[in-house]
């Protein structure tokens, strides 16, 4: 009987232990899981951090370029385990959505920087062209250069003898006492100001010269390709009427607003400033002053056509 106890209490004495073992290894199972949960959210948590930027996201149909780029060494996240691969990282600063792009990627990323690719250099949009970026401190000076070649192919193109590009600060006194933008169109094709300002001096002293051409040879007007101006309904009539109604012409100024030819609005440039700012990108590009001068001028283009017959 003795025996029999005896033997009952080993086998509850085993099974007690058996469940002890799979308890304690049940606890160490939970503890092994919760450690791999702390550990895969801390990952996470650094990958959204990083957020580094790969190839095949990059080259997706659906990957939206920021507007904003800065031209990143990659050596600033090469022993990051979680950036292997990649060809830089997205941030927002200030606001505004910014693309780091590796230095060693910008020259095969099928996009254009302007003037040259140069490290630790933020990049703006050209407004006209989604694959084209300008080093903002070269943004101003790089759009008015392309608005006066345009304004210089327009004036070639339709024929004009002579043509004379003037940056007016609209901020000083003006005195206009007539403006007949396509008004002065009369009956027999004739025409003495079809898009002009009454007076020239009419916009104030504050004003200054930003190119001046003269055209030798004769040449019959064709339509030309627009781009900063396309939208322009005065640049508009006026081709319509040299290229399709061969209207002849004399003298002929139009006014280009600031306003109406910005590079980047105001609003923009406040917070590209500060992002810029923020970055610590070296030199400093001002954006917002700049924006602000180029809101503030008038462009007038004038044009001269000789007397004289409209196809040679």
């Amino acid at each position: 009987m003795k025996t029999d106890l005896t033997e009952k209490l080993k086998k509850a004495g085993g099974a007690i232990g058996n469940t002890a073992s799979k308890v304690a290894g049940g606890v160490k199972s939970t503890k092994d899981d919760i450690a791999d949960n702390i550990k895969n959210k801390k990952l996470a948590a650094k990958q959204k951090k990083l957020n580094p930027l790969f190839p095949d996201e990059y080259r997706s149909p659906d990957f939206h370029i920021p507007n904003l780029i800065v031209i990143a060494d990659d050596a600033v996240r090469r022993d990051e385990e979680l950036c292997e691969g990649a060809i830089g990282w997205r941030n927002i600063v200030q606001d505004v959505e910014v693309l780091y792009l590796y230095d060693e990627f910008a020259p095969v990323s099928g996009l254009t920087f302007i003037p040259e690719i140069v490290c630790d250099s933020a990049y703006y949009v050209d407004p006209h062209d989604k694959k084209r970026f300008i080093r903002v401190d070269y943004l101003f000076e790089w759009s008015q250069r392309e608005k006066l070649a345009e304004l210089s192919n327009i004036a070639y193109c339709l024929g004009a003898d002579r043509y004379s590009v003037e940056l007016v600060d609209k901020r000083s006194k003006e005195v206009d006492d007539e403006e007949n933008y396509g008004a002065a169109i009369g009956k027999g094709n004739k025409v003495s100001s079809a898009f002009g300002i009454k007076k020239r001096e009419a916009y104030g002293t504050k004003s200054k010269s930003l190119a001046s051409v003269e055209f030798t040879e004769v040449r019959d007007p064709v339509e030309p390709e627009l781009c900063w101006f396309r939208n322009d309904k005065y640049i508009q009539e006026l081709i319509k009427q040299r290229c399709e109604q061969h209207i002849k012409m004399n003298n002929i100024d139009i006014k280009l607003s600031g306003n109406d030819y910005a590079t980047i609005s105001q609003s923009t440039s406040a917070k590209v400033d500060a992002a810029i700012a923020k970055i610590g990108i070296k030199g400093k590009a001002e954006i917002q002053a700049s924006s602000r001068e180029e809101h503030s001028h008038i462009m007038v283009f004038h044009l001269e056509f000789k007397k004289r017959g409209l196809f040679k």
